[in-house]
């Protein structure tokens, strides 16, 4: 009984922390692909 809590408690805090890498990683191919946006729109107006 107490190894199986224990093993839920482990999965919970890796799983959390897997959580927040992939939330890092999200936000920062967001802020890539915004940037990757700005330039394009930037690029086409000034070859307008």
């Amino acid at each position: 009984m107490l190894l199986a809590r224990g093993v839920g408690v482990w999965k919970i805090s890796s799983f959390s922390i897997y959580e927040g890498m992939f939330g890092k990683l999200e936000n920062r191919l967001g802020m890539i692909l915004d940037r990757s946006k700005k330039c394009m729109r930037f690029r086409r107006w000034k070859a307008q």
